[in-house]
């Protein structure tokens, strides 16, 4: 939708933003920064998904002399959404979430605006992806995790730079949500953000799953997972069981009745779950003699 705003333009997911800006230190003259700048890029395949030509980007920085890696990932904003006609940008990358911190750092200027959608539903989604948490248990973990790192990180910075906007309110009525978004980034709403059909064509085709991104052509639509439909009664019991507290703090409130049987079993599986999780990190960690 933002992607559709005649002054917006929004490339595929990155996801690299921070380790390109880390290996790219200031002091090196602009070529030698432009070349390794690019070089690096180059690497990740969903940059190479944005389709700029690499050669004309490196000589584009190169006129224009950053001092370091952050001004030189803005310029490559600048440059792809200069292509597309268009004259600010932003990022959509649901990995930043955990990363506000760091990035509203290297990025002074950087407003954040992070869509909230009830967790039983996102569990549905994610237990769906092949990347995705492998039980109900790990799925409401990552559900808490995530929201509530990116809540305690926008608090921080204030209403000034963090926005929370709620999945459900947007696809039941999105002009609202989009004004107050607009509203919230300085440009003004423009209804060719309802009409989107465009952008979604472009954003599926920089995915990095395309096959589980097709809701993207799509209109606003309800209900596409509906935990109160979809989800089986142990499975429900057990994410309220593990992120119940978030979710009556975000105002979704629960559903489940669990007895005391239930929940001593579920937080049975909790602790092996623990401990699973605990015996894969140390056989990640490095050996130190």
């Amino acid at each position: 939708m933002l992607d559709s705003h005649p002054d917006l333009a929004i490339p595929g997911e990155s996801g690299f933003l921070l380790d390109v800006c880390k290996r790219t230190p200031g002091g090196a003259s602009a070529a030698e920064l432009a070349q390794s700048f690019c070089a690096q890029l180059e690497s990740f395949d969903r940059f190479r998904r944005w389709n700029l030509d690499l050669d004309e980007l490196r000589r584009f920085l190169e006129a224009r002399h950053p001092e370091d890696g952050a001004e030189a990932m803005r310029l490559t904003y600048t440059y792809y959404a200069a292509r597309e006609g268009k004259n600010r940008y932003g990022d959509k990358t649901p990995d930043h979430v955990l990363q506000i911190r760091e990035l509203a750092a290297l990025f002074a200027e950087s407003q954040f605006i992070h869509l909230i959608r009830d967790g039983r539903d996102v569990a549905l989604t994610t237990l769906a992806a092949d990347w995705g948490p492998d039980s109900i248990l790990a799925a409401a973990r990552y559900w808490r995790h995530r929201v509530t790192k990116g809540r305690r990180a926008g608090a921080a910075l204030g209403p000034g730079r963090y926005l929370e906007v709620r999945y459900e309110e947007l696809v039941s009525d999105p002009a609202p949500v989009l004004r107050r978004v607009t509203d919230f980034i300085g440009l003004p709403f423009d209804s060719s953000m309802m009409r989107y059909d465009e952008a979604a064509q472009r954003q599926l085709k920089m995915s990095p799953d395309p096959s589980a991104d097709r809701s993207l052509l799509l209109p606003p639509t309800k209900g596409l997972r509906d935990w109160r439909r979809d989800m089986a009664a142990d499975d429900l019991a057990a994410f309220e069981v593990v992120a119940g507290r978030l979710l009556q703090e975000l105002g979704y409130g629960r559903a489940a009745s669990v007895s005391l049987p239930a929940r001593v079993r579920i937080e049975l599986e909790r602790g092996k779950d623990a401990v699973g999780t605990l015996r894969s990190r140390l056989r990640r960690a490095p050996v130190v003699p």
